[in-house]
C-alpha cells in the first residue's frame, strides 16, 4: 500500500458514510406512500407483511426500529441504498462517489432504491451476488433464498451465479435455508400481531401467501394480458432512468463490456429482458410506476459504472467532470 492512499476498510466505510447521508436527506419523509404505511406499521409493532410475506424485509424493518425509533425506515434503506451504490462502484475512487450521489438523487432511482418497499434490499442482494459470483451451489442458493424473502423477482438470482461445477442439490440446501425466514411469518401470525395479512397460521392460509394467491385472485384478468399500453409504459420507465444523465455512460458502459466481458453483459440482457416478461405476465397494472422495472434498474446502473470506469481509465480529470456532472443532473432534476 502506498503512503499517500488510504486503507481499503477505511475507503469503503467513507464511501458508505458519505452516501448514507445523501441518502437519508433525500429519503421518505412525511406520509409514507404506496405500501410505506404498511411497512412503517410492520415495523413499529410487528406483523405478516402483504403476499408474499416479505419475511425478511418486515424482520429487517422490525429491528430497525427497535434501534432507531421513529427514524427506522429511513436509516435502513439509506443504509440500504448506500451500500447497494458502494458494491457497484468497486473502485471507490472520488469520480465514483460523485457520480454515486448524484445517482441517488436521480427522481427514477430514488423512486425504487429508497422507497419503503422491498426493492432496495432486494436489489442489494443482487449487487451482493454481482460482486462475489457465487457458484450454483450452497452460497448461490443462499443468496436466491434471501432474494425470495424480499421479492418472487428473487428466482432470477441464479442468472448471476456461476454454473461450472453447479451443484442442483447444494443450491436447493442454500435456497432452503434462505427461504426459512418464511418461517417468520406463522409465528407472527400465532403472536397475534396488528398486521397480519393472510392469517397464516396454518398451512393452506401459509402456502396461499407465499405463492401469492390473493393477487392472482384480485389482479388474475389483467395477469398475462398482451398490451401495447403496458410495452409503452415500461419502455418509458427505462428511458426516465437514461434520460438525460445516464444515456452516455451506459452506451459507454454496454460498449466497455461487449469487448471486455461479454458475459456479464449477456447476463444482464437477460435480467433486464426477464424484468420486462415479469411486468407484462405478473404485474402489468403498475407497469411505468417505481415499482416496476427495477431489475432494468441494476443493469443501467452496472453499465452506467462501467461507462465511468471506462472514462477513468482514458483520463481522470474526464472521469471527475462525468462524476460532477451527474451529481448536478440529480441536484437539478
Amino acid at each position: 500500500m502506498r503512503r499517500d492512499t488510504l486503507p481499503a476498510p477505511l475507503v469503503l466505510f467513507s464511501c458508505i458514510v458519505l452516501l448514507f447521508v445523501v441518502a437519508y436527506l433525500t429519503g421518505q419523509t412525511g406520509i409514507p406512500v404506496e405500501d410505506g404505511g404498511e411497512f412503517l406499521t410492520v415495523a413499529r409493532l410487528g406483523g405478516v407483511n402483504h403476499p408474499p410475506g416479505l419475511p425478511l424485509l418486515s424482520l429487517s424493518a422490525r429491528l430497525s426500529w427497535v434501534l432507531f425509533g421513529r427514524e427506522s425506515l429511513r436509516v435502513l434503506f439509506a443504509l440500504i441504498a448506500a451500500s447497494f451504490l458502494v458494491l457497484l462502484d468497486r473502485r471507490r475512487t472520488v469520480p465514483g462517489l460523485l457520480f454515486s450521489a448524484g445517482v441517488l438523487l436521480l427522481p427514477a432511482v430514488a423512486g425504487r432504491l429508497l422507497i419503503w418497499d422491498a426493492y432496495g434490499p432486494m436489489l442489494l442482494v443482487f449487487a451482493v451476488a454481482l460482486v462475489r459470483r457465487p457458484e450454483f451451489g450452497l452460497e448461490g442458493g443462499y443468496l436466491t433464498g434471501l432474494a425470495l424473502s424480499l421479492h418472487l423477482q428473487g428466482i432470477l438470482l441464479p442468472v448471476l451465479c456461476r454454473w461450472k461445477g453447479a451443484s442442483p442439490l447444494r443450491f436447493l440446501a442454500g435456497a432452503f435455508l434462505g427461504l426459512s425466514l418464511y418461517l417468520a411469518l406463522p409465528l407472527g401470525s400465532a403472536a397475534g400481531t396488528i398486521v397480519d395479512w393472510g392469517g397464516t397460521g396454518d398451512l393452506a392460509h401459509f402456502l396461499r401467501q407465499v405463492s401469492a394467491g390473493g393477487y392472482r385472485e384480485v389482479y388474475g384478468a389483467s395477469m398475462g394480458s398482451l398490451s401495447m399500453g403496458v410495452v409503452t409504459r415500461y419502455a418509458a420507465s427505462l428511458w426516465r432512468m437514461l434520460w438525460p444523465v445516464l444515456l452516455v455512460p451506459f452506451l459507454l458502459g454496454a460498449v466497455s463490456l461487449w469487448r471486455k466481458n461479454g458475459r456479464l453483459l449477456t447476463r444482464l440482457a437477460i435480467l433486464l429482458a426477464a424484468d420486462f416478461v415479469f411486468v407484462l405476465l405478473v404485474n402489468p397494472m403498475a407497469a411505468g410506476t417505481t415499482q416496476t422495472a427495477t431489475l432494468a434498474l441494476l443493469a443501467v446502473l452496472v453499465l452506467s459504472f462501467e461507462g465511468l470506469f471506462l472514462v477513468m481509465d482514458w483520463r481522470m480529470d474526464a472521469a471527475l467532470a462525468a462524476g460532477a456532472l451527474v451529481l448536478v443532473g440529480g441536484l437539478l432534476l
